[in-house]
Formats: C-alpha cells, sequence, structure tokens
C-alpha cells in the first residue's frame, strides 16, 4: 500500500482535518498519525487499543480512588429522566456504555442517520457531546436534540488530544490556574466541560450521549478525567491530592497512547 505524507511546514500551530495540533518539537508524530488514520481509518490504529481498554479496566492502577469526602457536585438523580436503555442498546451502537444512570451515556460517534437520532429521541435523550466535532451537528440540531462539543466551548479550541497535553501539565505545575476564568481559555473550557457533564450547563440538559470517533480510548479518558475534577471547587487551586492524581493520570495517559 502507497501512502504519501502531506507536504506541510511544521513551523506553526497545525490543524489537520478535525483536530487541532499545536507547535511542538514532535508534532512530526502527530501529523503523520492524523494523515494515517485519514488514509486507513481510525480503525486501523485502534485495533491494539481496544485491547488495551479492556486491560485498563482490570488492572487496580487504573481504579479510580474512592473519594471520602462529601460529593460537593450539585447533579442529583432526578426522577424526571428515564432513559430507555433496552432501545439504546437495540441501535448496536459500538462501544456503547451507560455511564450515569438516566444522565450520561457514551459511545462512537453516530452518523447523524435520521431514524438513529430518533432513536435516541425516544429512548430519552436530550443532548449530545461531541469529544470531537460533528460534522453532521446540523442534522442533531433539526432533529431536536441539544447539541456542543469541546472544540466550541467558550470558543477556546479545546482538543479531545489535550487529555495529555499542555493544559494538563499546567494545572499540574499551577494549581491555581484551575481558577481562571477567561474568555478563549482552555482551562475555562474544561470547567464547563465538567459542569456539562455534571448537569450544570441550561444549554446541554441532561440526559447527554457523549464520545469520540470510536468511542474508546478518548472517550474513556476524557470520562476518567470528569471523574477526577467532578466535584472540585473551581474558585479554588486544586488541592495536593487533585495534582497528584493528575500526574498520574498524565503519566498513564501518555504511556497509553504511545506508539
Amino acid at each position: 500500500m502507497n501512502i504519501s505524507v502531506p507536504n506541510i511546514s511544521f513551523r506553526g500551530d497545525v490543524v489537520y482535518k478535525d483536530r487541532y495540533i499545536p507547535h511542538k518539537q514532535d508534532n512530526t508524530h502527530d501529523i503523520v498519525r492524523a494523515h494515517f488514520e485519514d488514509q486507513l481509518g481510525p480503525y486501523f490504529f485502534y485495533l491494539e487499543q481496544l485491547a488495551k481498554e479492556r486491560e485498563m479496566f482490570a488492572l487496580s492502577k487504573y481504579t479510580l480512588p474512592v473519594s471520602t469526602k462529601p460529593s460537593e457536585s450539585p447533579m442529583k438523580q432526578s426522577t424526571e429522566l428515564k432513559v430507555d436503555v433496552p432501545l439504546l442498546e437495540s441501535l448496536k451502537i459500538a462501544s456503547f456504555k451507560e455511564r450515569r444512570k438516566n444522565e450520561l451515556y457514551s459511545g462512537r460517534q453516530l452518523c447523524c442517520k435520521p431514524e438513529e437520532l430518533e432513536a435516541l429521541k425516544k429512548a430519552g435523550i436530550k443532548s449530545i457531546f461531541g469529544l470531537v466535532p460533528y460534522f453532521e451537528k446540523d442534522s442533531v440540531i433539526e432533529s431536536g436534540i441539544k447539541y456542543c462539543d469541546l472544540f466550541s466551548l467558550n470558543n477556546s479550541r479545546l482538543c479531545v488530544f489535550d487529555v495529555n497535553g499542555d493544559m494538563m501539565k499546567q494545572l499540574i505545575k499551577d494549581p491555581s490556574s484551575y481558577t481562571e476564568d477567561r474568555p478563549n481559555s482552555k482551562i475555562s473550557a474544561l470547567k464547563m466541560f465538567i459542569k456539562t457533564m455534571n448537569g450544570d450547563n441550561p444549554d446541554i440538559p441532561l440526559p447527554i450521549y457523549f464520545g469520540c470517533h470510536q468511542g474508546t480510548d478518548r472517550t474513556y479518558m476524557w470520562y476518567k478525567l470528569y471523574n477526577i475534577l467532578k466535584d472540585e471547587d473551581m474558585n479554588k487551586p486544586l488541592s495536593s491530592e487533585k495534582v497528584q492524581e493528575l500526574a498520574q493520570f498524565v503519566h498513564d495517559a501518555d504511556d497509553y497512547f504511545r506508539w
């Protein structure tokens, strides 16, 4: 199979297809991977990682620590929310998982077929949140389902790959940066993501269906990051305990996505 690598300058930030690759010394790696995924399809790279994900759930080092403090999250199970899980399961959505009963569900990025969206609505899903942009988001909106994605949160260009990028390193190096609330800030967008998953974003009501292209690796990592930060006070610096959790999280993510 002959595959050509695109002639792209690596001197500045790069936007390749639907992903934003920040300027850094090793960005050639990211661009080449993006190009190969485009040529071969992302499933080419996910064969090994799908097996890794199953292994990750079984390994204790990937188990989130159990918090002993009362939950500070305002989210509550609502008796008004009821999702028809059997109907969702009948759609045979790849990597489908119930993350929080009647509130959060994840899986692969949907194809936005009218019948698929209608089934989601009938099952009780109110919003779709894309960890990668949906190119057919207008179809989602026209169906009556609310839509949002990481990239458009706060106009920050927050990217699915930021889960182990410079944003995370900044939070670990400077825990007080978690208090920032600047327009176009990736950290501000991260906090809005946490609020959205908590059910505190009135524009994106629960129940929410979310995911990346395949609903596997990045979906798992973003959900794990959400669980680390979901109860944190966004007006205070991160505690030393959370900084340690994030440092281990980034270490695991760097190791997991190395190829």
